[in-house]
């Protein structure tokens, strides 16, 4: 009987001309679904292609197959647990080989990742005035969507995104590390369209970090690593005061290992001088707690020399994400274009390498990439001039606590 099913079904499969991904049931049914995520024990679709189409699921035992678009077929027929098992086995035996000669191994996105990324790409807000000029926009403003094939969530890490509401008028690319001079202070920071990625720890152990092997990928195929090698001294004059050694703080921390060798050997402060130096190196791998988080990056400044009079000297230790570096073509003054993942003229590609040992000697790689999925063209380039409040009331009809707002600002 189940060989008449599968024959069956064989038969409504190639008849099936539609760009769809289609699920085969044991009572012979056809779904014809979109966006479909294959789970521990079940499948995750939508009826429709869109943000607004709710999640639905069908157990594995139900099922006889799936076929994607692209031609990718699996089966759950008959010997389904069989293969399941031999399927299980040769991952193992990769991630063993892998392990074996120091490879990171890629991680499997977890049920939920198919909502999260939907949760990003809705279309929660509009902009406002849409009336195309004849005229190029020297500067643009959009949103960021996340592509389908992204992993935002493992059994072991999540991805969230925020809007940075604050930071520094100084983006990653621009900056080629010598002192600044102005406000360091609160009354230096305004609005710039960044964004900032947070990492949670899923888990009730610790998960280590490694930023040297943490990437961020423009569209151009540029890269820059999350591991900042550049040690920054600072000078404040006559003053006195006791030493410590940053790695003998991870060792009372209980951070040992790697994270240990890393960090020490960098000394703050100490003994009495008429100059006080102050050194200070990033760390390559942070742990974060059993459910804690940490932020991948996000504008963080050191200051030099603080001036009661006049501007201060500081340096940038490390950025939030933006696309200030991006360019939009032929887009004119109040013209808004949307895009998909395929045709998105602007992209970031993220790798995190993490572990759960300190000692790094297996390691797991998650990535996502991150796209403009909408733009407005505008001459409005210096956003420092606003807060985020006022810009969002200037430029958009509504927004939602997903809508992340991103542009060039210079």
């Amino acid at each position: 009987m189940k060989k008449f099913f599968i024959i069956f079904a064989l038969i409504l499969l190639s008849m099936s001309l539609s760009a769809q991904d289609v699920l085969i049931t044991k009572d012979g049914s056809v779904l014809n679904v979109y966006r479909t995520d294959v789970g521990g024990d079940a499948v995750f679709y939508t009826e429709a292609d869109n943000d607004a189409s709710p999640i639905k699921k069908i157990s594995k035992d139900n099922l006889l197959m799936l076929k994607k678009k692209d031609g990718t077929q699996i089966n759950f027929y008959e010997n389904g647990e069989q293969q399941a098992q031999t399927q299980q086995k040769q991952v193992v035996e990769d991630e063993s080989v892998q392990q074996e000669n120091k490879v990171p191994i890629k991680a499997v996105s977890s049920a939920d990742n198919s909502t999260l990324i939907a949760q990003y790409n809705n279309d929660g807000h509009s902009f406002k005035d849409v009336n195309p000029k004849d005229k190029d926009a020297k500067y643009w403003h959009g949103t960021i969507g996340i592509t389908e094939s992204s992993v935002l969530s493992s059994d072991e890490i999540q991805i969230n995104f925020s809007q940075e509401e604050k930071s520094y008028p100084y983006a990653s690319n621009q900056y080629k590390g010598s002192a600044i001079s102005g406000l360091y202070n609160e009354r230096y920071l305004y609005f710039c369209g960044k964004y900032i990625i947070e990492i949670k720890n899923k888990t009730s152990q610790t998960i280590y970090i490694d930023k040297a092997s943490s990437f961020r990928i423009e569209t151009d195929g540029s890269y820059a690593m999350y591991y900042n090698t550049q040690q920054t001294t600072t000078s404040q004059g006559t003053s006195s005061g006791g030493g410590i050694n940053l790695g003998a703080v991870t060792g009372v921390l209980g951070i040992g290992g790697v994270a240990n060798t890393l960090a020490s050997g960098t000394t703050v402060g100490g003994g009495k001088e008429s100059s006080v130096s102050t050194s200070y190196s990033d760390q390559r791998i942070v742990a974060i707690p059993p459910y804690g988080k940490m932020v991948l990056s996000e504008d963080e400044a050191l200051p030099i020399k603080i001036s009661a009079l006049g501007s201060d000297k500081f340096k940038m230790m490390s950025f939030a994400e933006d696309f200030n570096n991006g360019k939009i073509q032929n887009i004119k003054v109040r013209e808004c274009k949307k895009y998909t993942e395929q045709d998105s003229p602007l992209n970031k590609k993220y790798i995190i390498t993490y572990s759960m040992n300190p000692e790094m000697d297996t390691t797991k790689q998650l990535e996502f990439t991150v796209f403009i999925k909408d733009a407005i063209g505008t001459n409005r380039g210096q956003w420092r001039n606003w807060s985020y409040e006022s810009f969002i009331k200037k430029f958009f009809d509504n927004t939602n606590n997903k809508t992340i707002v991103v542009g060039s600002f210079f």
